[in-house]
C-alpha cells in the first residue's frame, strides 16, 4: 500500500484556506482487497480526536461508509479517533474534518490487494470557542439521537435537538422516521432515544416551524388536521420549556408569526444552505426576485433581506441556524449558531443567551464580537440631542478566505473593512455612530459564488428615548406580503391573518423612519 503525504491547510493570521471538492454519484465497496487504519490525534495533546471523513475513489465519486463509520450520511461518516477502512483496490482521496475549530486535511492513498497499512493524522486546533464562552448548536436535525454523540464531539456542538415528531401537509402528527424504535430498544415512546432535547417539525405548503423542548418527547396537544400554524404556536407555546423557531425568513406565514410575538428565533442559515452549494428549491414560501437576488447565493441573501425588514420594523428577533441534516446530506452543524453562555454551559443558559440575541450564526467564518464590552443583543440607550460612537472589536478565525467584513446598519451596508486592515488594527473596526434609534450587526463576506457562505453577529440595538426605529418601508413590505397571501388564506388561517393585518397597520401608524 502506498500512502502519499497528507496536505494540511495553512493557518494564516486572519484566515486559513481549505481545499474542498465534492462530485455527485457514489461508489459502494461491494468487496474488499486491503485495509488502511487511520488514527486521528490532536497535534498538541496527542489525544484521539473524533472526526468526519469524506472518502472518494479515483473517479472522484464518494465512497459511502460500509461498516467503518459512525452515523453515515450521504458522502460522509464519523470516526471516534480511528477507523479501519476496508476497501477495494485502487486510488482514494479523503477529506478529514475535526470540526470548524481545527484545520481540515486531505490525504491520498492506494489500496493494493492483500495489503494493510496504518497512518496517524495530526490535526491542529486554531481556536477554541468554548473556552471563550461561545457554545454551538444546530436547531434543525432529522437524525437518530442515539447515534449522534460522537458526531457532536467531532463538530464541537454543545446543543443538538433532534426531530421526534413531524406533521407534513396537514396529515396527522407521526414519529419522525429517523427517530423510530430500533431492534433491542425498549423505549415505551417508540423512539430510539429518550434523551432530549426534542423537536416537532410542522409543515404545510410554504410554512415550516420547529417546536423544541428539553423534556421527554411529547405528543402535540393539537391533533386537528385543519389547525393553522398560529393556532399551533399559541397552543404549544403554553407548554413548559417550549421554543418556537421559524425554519426560514421566507416561510409563507412569517409576517403572521411575527405579529404574534411568539417566535423565539428564525433560522437565518437554514436547510436551503447546503455544504456543497445552495438548493434553489424554495418550496411554496415567498419567492425571491431573481433579478435582485440572483445565482446560488440569492436565496440566502433574500432571507437576509427579509430578516433585516423585521429588524427595521422595530422587532427584536434573534437569528439562529440549522443544517437540515437528515432531510438533506448536510453534516450536523454545517449551519450553526454560537451562543455566548459564559464559562458554564447548560441548556437553560444556552436558550437564555439565544433569546437575548447573544449569538453569531455561521456556516464558515468564526466571529466573536464585542461592542463596548457587550455581546450581540445589547441595547444602547441615548436621549434627544445625544450622539453615540460605538467601538467594535472582533476576533475572527476562519478556514475560508474572506473578501471583507461588513457593518450592516439599519439594513444597509454602512462600512466595509478589508481583512488586511483588520489585521493591522488588531481586530478593531471603525466606530458605528448613531444619533437616533436603529440597529447594526457585523457580517463576514466570503468570496464564494457557488454557495451562500457567511457569518453574522446578532444585531445590536440603539434606542432613543426608549423607542425602537420603525421603518415605514419595512412595515409596508410585510403589509404587501399579506396582500399577496390573502387569496391563499384557508378558513383556519383567517382569524390570525386578520389579527396580523391589524398589527402591521398599527405598526405603520407608529413608524418614525422612512
Amino acid at each position: 500500500m502506498n500512502f502519499s503525504e497528507i496536505s494540511t491547510c495553512r493557518c494564516l493570521p486572519v484566515w486559513a484556506a481549505v481545499l474542498v471538492s465534492f462530485l455527485s454519484g457514489a461508489a459502494e465497496a461491494a468487496r474488499t482487497d486491503g485495509r488502511l487504519e487511520i488514527s486521528v490525534v490532536d497535534s498538541e495533546t496527542g489525544q484521539a480526536v473524533p472526526a468526519r471523513i469524506h472518502l472518494r475513489d479515483s473517479r472522484g465519486r464518494p465512497v459511502r461508509s460500509r461498516g467503518w463509520g459512525i452515523a453515515p450520511l450521504g458522502d460522509h461518516a464519523y470516526v471516534d479517533g480511528s477507523a479501519k477502512l476496508d476497501l477495494r483496490r485502487g486510488q482514494y482521496e479523503f477529506d478529514l474534518d475535526a470540526g470548524p475549530e481545527y484545520l481540515s486535511q486531505r490525504g491520498n492513498f492506494e489500496i493494493v490487494r492483500h495489503a494493510g497499512d496504518s497512518k496517524t493524522i495530526e490535526v491542529r486546533r486554531f481556536v477554541n470557542l468554548q473556552k471563550e464562552g461561545w457554545y454551538a448548536g444546530d436547531l434543525d436535525v432529522r437524525r437518530d439521537a442515539a447515534e449522534l454523540a460522537i458526531p457532536m464531539q467531532a463538530e464541537q456542538l454543545a446543543y443538538l435537538p433532534t426531530i421526534a415528531w413531524e406533521r407534513i401537509d396537514e396529515m396527522e402528527w407521526k414519529p419522525a422516521i429517523a427517530s423510530r424504535r430500533t431492534p433491542g430498544n425498549d423505549a415505551s415512546d417508540g423512539l430510539t432515544s429518550t434523551r432530549g432535547p426534542f423537536a416537532h417539525f410542522f409543515t404545510n405548503p410554504g410554512n415550516r416551524l420547529l417546536l423544541i423542548r428539553e423534556s421527554a418527547p411529547f405528543e402535540p396537544l393539537t391533533e386537528s388536521t385543519t389547525v393553522s400554524s398560529v393556532d399551533l404556536i399559541s397552543t404549544e407555546r403554553a407548554e413548559e420549556d417550549m421554543h418556537i423557531i421559524a425554519v426560514s425568513p421566507f416561510e409563507r406565514s412569517f409576517p403572521i408569526w411575527l405579529a404574534t410575538g411568539k417566535l423565539d428565533a428564525v433560522l437565518l442559515l437554514n436547510r436551503h444552505s447546503l455544504r456543497d452549494g445552495v438548493v434553489d428549491n424554495e418550496t411554496d414560501g415567498r419567492k425571491r426576485d431573481v433579478s435582485m437576488f440572483p445565482g446560488k447565493t440569492g436565496n440566502g441573501r433574500w432571507g437576509e433581506a427579509i430578516y433585516y425588514h423585521a429588524l427595521n420594523a422595530g422587532l427584536r428577533l434573534p437569528p439562529a441556524a440549522g443544517s437540515g441534516s437528515g432531510a438533506n446530506d448536510n453534516p450536523i452543524g454545517a449551519n450553526r449558531v454560537y451562543v455566548q453562555c459564559g464559562q458554564e454551559f447548560d441548556a437553560a443558559s444556552w436558550w437564555h443567551g439565544l433569546s437575548a440575541g447573544n449569538v453569531v450564526v455561521t456556516n464558515g467564518p468564526l466571529l466573536r464580537p464585542s461592542v463596548e464590552g457587550q455581546p450581540p443583543g445589547y441595547v444602547f440607550r441615548i436621549k434627544d440631542g445625544q450622539k453615540i460612537d460605538l467601538a467594535v472589536s472582533l476576533n475572527l478565525a476562519t478556514r475560508t478566505p474572506i473578501s471583507y467584513l461588513e457593518i450592516v446598519k439599519n439594513g444597509v451596508a454602512d462600512q466595509q473593512v478589508e481583512i488586511a486592515s483588520l489585521a493591522k488594527s488588531k481586530g478593531k473596526l471603525p466606530p458605528v455612530s448613531f444619533d437616533d434609534s436603529g440597529w447594526f450587526l457585523v457580517r463576514a463576506v466570503t468570496n464564494r459564488a457557488d454557495k451562500f457562505e457567511m457569518a453574522s453577529t446578532g444585531p445590536y440595538y440603539v434606542e432613543k428615548n426608549g423607542q425602537p426605529r420603525i421603518s415605514r418601508r419595512s412595515v409596508q413590505f410585510f403589509l404587501d406580503w399579506l396582500d399577496e397571501e390573502e387569496p391563499r388564506t384557508t378558513p383556519a388561517e383567517r382569524p390570525a391573518f386578520a389579527a396580523a393585518r391589524e398589527f402591521w397597520q398599527s405598526r405603520l401608524a407608529m413608524a418614525n423612519a422612512e
